[in-house]
């Protein structure tokens, strides 16, 4: 079974797909198919309701169109959506990022240190889960203001890390 979610300004919706062509719909099951169009778009039957996406993107965002109506919308698998939600945690201050473990593991290398200076792709830290190292890079450039785990220790989900407070743009 398949998870993913589509989120537009009007609506968030959450698709469990199966390999048989069925679905769930926030909970509500349903038959799809879909067709890729010799011009690049899909076209998706949804319990016999028709319409075509484009897979055009904008702003990191898909454009779709329903019933001559067009619209933008993301679109996330149910992993990349818990990692986004769990590595891309803000707290209130702007510019501030708490990088949180996105599965329980343990924390194999520390490769920065408090005070340290990053750039966007740096690698912070190695975390060791299901005998697979992770390693977890900085989404920004900035400085490390708190160092929150030491190598050799176990971590929960979700626990905090690290946090990079963002360099001011010059």
């Amino acid at each position: 079974m398949k998870k993913f979610s589509i989120s537009s300004t009007a609506l968030e919706l959450s698709w469990e797909v199966d390999l048989q062509s069925h679905a769930a719909c926030n909970g509500i099951s349903c038959k799809v198919d879909a067709t890729r169009l010799p011009d690049g778009r899909v076209h998706v039957l949804v319990n016999g309701h028709s319409f075509i996406v484009s897979e055009e993107q904008e702003s990191g965002r898909h454009r779709g169109t329903i019933r001559n109506r067009t619209f933008l919308f993301t679109l996330e698998t149910a992993e990349s959506k818990l990692i986004r939600t769990t590595l891309g945690a803000k707290h209130g201050t702007q510019g501030v990022f708490e990088l949180r473990a996105p599965m329980p593991g343990l924390v194999s290398r520390c490769e920065v240190s408090e005070s340290q200076e990053v750039k966007t792709g740096d690698g912070l830290l190695i975390l060791e889960a299901m005998k697979m190292e992770n390693e977890l890079k900085s989404p920004l450039t900035g400085k490390i203001t708190k160092l929150s785990v030491k190598e050799k220790e176990a971590v929960e989900k979700g626990q905090l890390l690290l946090t990079i407070t963002q360099r001011a743009q010059t």
